[in-house]
């Protein structure tokens, strides 16, 4: 069986189902490059674990607020695997580069990013000169690499020099919910879309979620109710609540069931971010048959949504209100978006594999 390796920024569970999935088809290894997130609490899920892993020791500094790595891999031996995965992330650039120029283009690259990727969202001077400077460094990244796998089809589009598959965001949904079918999401909506909304949204607490606009254009919304699945540092959630009206409800960390239940029992899910590489949380909401409402910060939105048929996609504050009073008004059927993003969802992952089979073949 091939021998592969990952290399890793940190934990997550969407890659670990991803990780575990493949073990099927190849002797998968992962190395990453940093500690468990502290604040997303993904630790918790480690002990589902089917795969050998390391974490490194390493270092790290932050530059203009942002963090990077460097990671102690000099005694790790390279040699015993068939195919080496780098990731393209910028909190751990040091590390790629020097991985990536050890192996002299005999390794294949996941792509995270796609052209004129915003590391920084500032207009300084500055900003710009980075952003353009780690956008060069992705494309000399991919230079060098045999084969590319892309989170979306826009981040193939930077490769020109080797072949690139695309989607590659798996999140094995069943083994963390349990089986969700589309019966079930025709029962879930026998309860759905009555007077009184229910919106949900699922977050580690960060001012890049942009929990906080969530809040505040909900708050001139006494109707409908926004139910909060996540936590994070104390100060910001504290802060979180003190703005908040009664009809914003933090229901804290849940995994699970207990996820599962504010889900089935919500109508729409709502995605603020100002930026992500993808938003597994559509995935999520897609699964339980909710229509998302989301701004167009986040890939996922390109591969999974479509703009009134399966949820909704707002550029500013001014769109995202009209979409609510639209949505109170009940101008769309709900049912319809309601099935419609179910069975989006529902073959995505069988694709993500074959892809990644494809890819390390």
């Amino acid at each position: 069986m091939k021998k592969i390796l990952f290399i890793q920024n940190s934990f997550s569970p969407y890659r670990m189902y991803l990780f575990n999935e493949l073990t099927e088809f190849f002797n998968v290894e992962v190395l990453y490059l940093e500690n468990f997130d502290k604040w997303r609490k993904w630790n918790e899920l480690s002990k589902n674990i089917k795969y050998k892993y390391n974490i490194l020791q390493h270092k790290e500094i932050n530059l203009f607020n942002r963090k990077i790595t460097f990671a102690k891999f000099d005694n790790f031996d390279f040699k015993k695997y068939d195919e080496i995965v780098l990731l393209t992330n910028f909190p751990n650039i040091i590390d790629v580069t020097r991985l990536a120029i050890k192996f002299r283009k005999k390794y294949l690259i996941l792509i995270s990013v796609w052209e004129d990727y915003q590391v920084f969202d500032t207009s300084s001077i500055l900003a710009r000169f980075i952003n353009k400077s780690l956008n060069l460094w992705t494309k000399w990244l991919i230079s060098g690499g045999k084969k590319a796998i892309g989170y979306t089809r826009k981040s193939c589009e930077i490769v020109k020099n080797c072949e690139c598959f695309y989607s590659s965001q798996y999140y094995h949904l069943e083994e963390e919910f349990g089986k969700i079918t589309l019966r079930d999401v025709k029962k879930f909506n026998e309860n759905r879309f009555k007077d009184n909304l229910n919106f949900v949204t699922i977050s580690y607490f960060s001012p890049r979620k942009n929990i906080e606009f969530a809040i505040k254009v909900l708050n001139n919304f006494p109707n409908i109710k926004l139910h909060i699945i996540g936590s994070g540092e104390k100060s910001y959630e504290d802060f979180l609540k003190s703005i908040s009206k009664p009809n914003i409800i933090f229901h804290g960390y849940k995994v699970g069931e207990e996820k599962a239940k504010v889900l089935k029992e919500a109508d729409f899910f709502i995605f603020t971010t100002k930026k992500d590489s993808w938003g597994f949380v559509i995935n999520e909401a897609f699964y339980f048959g909710l229509p998302v409402i989301s701004s167009n910060k986040a890939m996922a939105v390109f591969e999974l949504l479509e703009n009134k048929q399966n949820g909704f996609i707002y550029k500013n504050e001014d769109e995202l209100k009209i979409i609510i009073d639209e949505v109170l008004n009940r101008k769309f059927d709900f049912a319809t978006l309601s099935l419609n993003a179910k069975n989006k969802i529902e073959n995505f992952n069988s694709r993500v594999i074959d892809n990644f089979i494809k890819f390390l073949s």
